[in-house]
């Protein structure tokens, strides 16, 4: 039986009825689309790359913390990758494992997306707005993969110029990406009131989708992702979610539920959060920092203390 065979009969039947060739999504109507969680795959060369669709954010409500909705839909893929590859393992495919080199390099290679000037990978027929596992089938690696040059030949977009123009922060020029400058990239780094740029980042904790709501190339792909469950579109109160992230107990919280297991760091995004107060109005948010100091957690106390300090 091959993997494709197995996938849509016994690992549809007992895990996941959710999964289906990516080869078959424009031939889906709408209403097959709306279906939660909906995954597609792609096998070739020993590797099944894995995909899901999501609805992103764009512009979070006032005095509310932007956490996109990438994030809620990575947690699922990779439990379902997880799920996967427990699934191929006790089915005879014991080299099944997680994939080590660069999912981009991969899908780029194998011909299954274009390389796009904002660095991001586009499939059809999800765009950009997509997230992607990958299972290694025969434990070959990314030694085995062609070798690939992300050199100018290779972006498979036109000049036009949109996504650098959109960028706030500068990070993506015509011919180049400052990754120092993307706001994606800063969101890992820990916050600080005296960042030059943090000014430009409004209220966004995860996540940032100016280069990609400006791409052409994503017109029209975002109505066929899947329809989400309410808590995909939560947003958070700011000073709510900063005394979560003082409190104990945060891992377990509905915030880390949306959050991302992996992203919930509580001081990391507690710094986040204070810089999206300052950016929304200082003066709104004194008295839930100060509450949030009464609390007395002496990981948070540093921060909130200069934050006071400043604005308070």
């Amino acid at each position: 039986m091959k993997i494709t065979d197995m996938i849509l009969t016994d690992f549809r039947t007992e895990v996941c009825p959710c999964i289906r060739p990516l080869a078959d999504c424009e031939d889906l109507s709408q209403e097959e689309f709306d279906g939660y969680g909906n995954a597609y795959f792609a096998e070739t060369d020993g590797f099944l790359c894995i995909f899901m669709p999501y609805v992103p954010h764009v512009v979070a409500e006032p005095r509310t913390a932007f956490v996109d909705s990438y994030y809620w839909t990575s947690q699922r893929i990779y439990r379902l990758k997880n799920e996967l590859i427990s699934f191929l393992k006790g089915a005879s495919f014991e080299n099944a494992c997680y994939f080590e080199g660069s999912y981009k390099a991969l899908v780029f290679s194998l011909g299954i997306g274009r390389f796009l000037r904002n660095t991001l990978i586009w499939i059809k027929p999800f765009g950009t707005f997509f997230c992607m596992e990958v299972i290694d089938l025969q434990g070959k690696g990314a030694a085995e993969l062609p070798k690939t040059s992300f050199g100018v030949e290779d972006k498979g977009c036109a000049d036009c110029g949109r996504c650098s123009r959109a960028c706030l922060t500068g990070a993506l020029k015509p011919d180049s990406f400052d990754a120092g400058r993307c706001v994606r990239q800063k969101q890992f780094e820990k916050a600080s009131l005296d960042d030059p740029l943090n000014h430009l980042y409004g209220n966004k904790l995860l996540g940032c989708n100016d280069c990609q709501t400006a791409c052409p190339m994503n017109a029209g792909v975002t109505a066929k992702a899947t329809k989400p469950s309410p808590d995909y579109y939560r947003m958070f109160d700011l000073d709510e979610f900063a005394l979560a992230c003082c409190s104990p107990g945060f891992k377990s919280s509905e915030y880390a539920a949306v959050y991302g297991v992996n992203y919930a760091k509580p001081m990391k995004i507690l710094g986040q959060l204070l810089v999206a107060m300052k950016n929304d109005d200082p003066s709104r948010h004194v008295e839930a920092v100060r509450r949030c100091r009464a609390l007395g957690n002496p990981n948070a106390n540093p921060i909130l203390d200069e934050w006071l300090e400043r604005f308070g």
